[in-house]
């Protein structure tokens, strides 16, 4: 009896560990999901393509891997690493082509944005390693920096798994759930008929608005350089009708503690002769987290709020006294009090 006990745990014991010799089937699986969202569902298929950075303990690059459309339907990939402790990053996109819309890079010096436009093993690192929007320069006489190379961008998704251990001989699950980095402000302002008659635009050429803001280049954490560029978003589209107009703008992550005041992300609203309609843009930031339920709780109150929601429907309504009311997602905001330009 005690024969076959021992025989048993020993099959026990391989079933969970490999062979020291043979690490062929010695595998790091790391586990795909995306249930950081308003439904808390896994909705991992959204995400058509993955890119997975592992750095070392040093922190500098070991490995890239790509995941095939199958290892994402089925949730994970099987990697094989020595001994160590890790950091695995990961980007997502919501086609299969993720480079069609971003590039990765190493950043050799950011304050004057001068980069390596790939990575390599062996030589980029966390600090230097980045995720950035494919763009273009805009010219000086443009409001903005840059502006994205492909209007209709891919969604965009990040995982970090931070400093996990390797050990040889053991087999190891390691959890990547994304977050997505990127979300929709739609757009409508609505009375156009009170603007002053020199000041209302015709209905063949009407206002135009972007939003613009510095939140195009990430780090491996998923923060933006203190250095960032303003990205100028340009809706693909424009609906008018007799006296309102609608647009949809795709942006890169709204994050409260750079956009709320330091670099604030701004909806601009211009008439295509006159400029600027409202004194100052519209902070958009500031404008989602003043938005009050009707018990007068915050309706985004955090970070982690704003992240899990996918878009935004500010309207902007030019009052006939000359004002300006806005709603976020139907929701009344009260404490902000933009103002038409004289």
């Amino acid at each position: 009896m005690f024969r076959k006990i021992v025989i048993f745990s020993l099959l026990a014991l391989l079933c969970s560990s490999c062979i020291k010799q043979d690490l062929s089937d010695c595998v790091l699986r790391l586990e795909f999901s995306y249930t950081y969202n308003k439904s808390g569902q896994n909705q991992i298929g959204q995400i058509r393509d993955i890119q997975v950075y592992v750095f070392d303990s040093k922190g500098v690059l070991y490995e890239v891997i790509r995941a095939t459309q199958q290892d994402i339907t089925r949730g994970y990939v099987e990697i094989t690493l020595p001994s160590d402790t890790y950091t695995a990053v990961a980007w997502g996109s919501s086609s299969t082509n993720m480079m069609g819309s971003y590039k990765v890079a190493e950043m050799t010096a950011p304050a004057t944005h001068t980069y390596t436009p790939q990575v390599t093993t062996g030589v980029t690192t966390l600090n230097n390693f980045r995720k950035m929007l494919s763009y273009e320069q805009l010219p000086s006489d443009v409001y903005g920096d840059i502006t994205p190379q492909n209007e209709q961008f891919d969604d965009l998704f990040y995982a970090i798994a931070q400093n996990f251990p390797v050990v040889e001989g053991r087999n190891q699950t390691v959890s990547l759930n994304f977050m997505k980095n990127t979300s929709i402000l739609k757009v409508k302002v609505t009375g156009l008929q009170n603007l002053r008659s020199t000041r209302a635009p015709h209905p063949n050429q009407p206002l135009q608005l972007f939003v613009a803001g510095k939140n195009g280049r990430f780090g491996y954490d998923n923060s933006i350089d203190n250095s960032a560029r303003t990205v100028r978003y340009e809706p693909p589209a424009t609906t008018v009708a007799a006296n309102d107009m609608a647009v949809d703008v795709k942006v890169q992550r709204l994050i409260i503690d750079r956009h709320r005041q330091t670099d604030p992300v701004e909806l601009h609203i211009e008439h295509p002769e006159t400029g600027t309609v409202m004194r100052v843009p519209l902070n958009v930031v500031e404008t989602i987290l003043a938005a009050r339920d009707a018990s007068n709780n915050p309706v985004w109150a955090n970070q982690e709020a704003i992240d899990k929601e996918d878009e935004f429907t500010i309207e902007v309504s030019i009052l006939h006294d000359a004002n300006i009311g806005i709603k976020v997602n139907g929701f009344e905001i009260v404490d902000l009090t933009p103002e038409l330009r004289p």
